[in-house]
């Protein structure tokens, strides 16, 4: 809450040292402010657009989506893993976690038995009903850290000890799970998600080129001011032989 004071109050006092100064008044500045207001104003009005067309149901347009091209949706690639984990607690130091989960890699580089490591080193709470071995994971589910050591880690390798923010982890890929077509329940939100912003942004660009059939007006020596400031010669997308600009927009 501190932060977002002090950030409005911040926004506030450049403004009035802005316009005390005299900043506001001038063209090119007025122009980008203006620039910046389009750009949220437009955003505004997306999101507006968007919750007033959205559909009750996409199921029937996603049906048609899933139909012509199944195959386009899978289950992500998923990893077999073993891992053991050494919690930094009360109980036990980062120091003590440290020595602790070296240990345990040691022991498994050395060729020990993974469940008898498990079995004296980890302090993962699922390992008595897993005993530490993780099926079809998600790499995106995983914490960042381990997500990085996986990927340069290669199949039936243990991995360096990683910090993360549940301890210390070894661990090694057993298995790399192909990805899986996908049912149609399974697919369905997903599905459901890209109908709903296909048939959005479609209406949405409809409105877009009617508003851009209307003709672009500018006041007298708009456009040269501007081209003058970023010290440009002009142009004439016409091909007339006049020193005055004139911008249209194509149908």
């Amino acid at each position: 809450i501190e932060g977002i004071l002090e950030n409005v109050l911040n926004a506030e006092a450049f403004i009035k040292i802005a316009n005390d100064e005299g900043y506001l008044k001038d063209p090119v500045a007025q122009a980008r402010l203006m620039s910046v207001v389009s750009r949220e104003v437009r955003t505004l009005f997306r999101e507006k657009f968007f919750e007033e067309n959205e559909l009750d149901s996409y199921t029937q347009q996603a049906r048609e989506l899933f139909m012509v091209n199944p195959g386009q949706f899978k289950s992500p690639a998923t990893l077999d893993l073993e891992q053991v984990l050494v919690e930094v607690s009360g109980d036990q130091t980062e120091v003590e976690a440290m020595e602790r989960v070296v240990d345990a890699y040691q022991a498994l580089v050395a060729g020990t038995p993974f469940d008898e490591v498990v079995a004296d080193y980890s302090d993962d709470p699922t390992k008595d009903e897993n005993g530490g071995r993780l099926e079809k994971v998600n790499p995106e589910d995983l914490v960042r850290p381990v997500q990085l050591a996986l990927e340069g880690l290669a199949v039936n390798t243990f991995s360096q000890p990683i910090r993360s923010r549940f301890g210390w982890h070894v661990f090694r890929i057993v298995k790399v799970n192909e990805p899986e077509q996908l049912l149609w329940e399974q697919a369905r939100p997903t599905v459901e998600a890209m109908a709903r912003e296909r048939h959005l942004q479609r209406a949405y660009e409809r409105i877009l080129r009617e508003l851009n059939r209307e003709e672009m007006i500018f006041e007298e020596g708009a456009v040269e001011a501007v081209l003058n400031h970023y010290g440009l010669d002009g142009f004439n997308p016409l091909g007339l032989n006049s020193g005055t600009p004139t911008l249209r927009t194509q149908d």
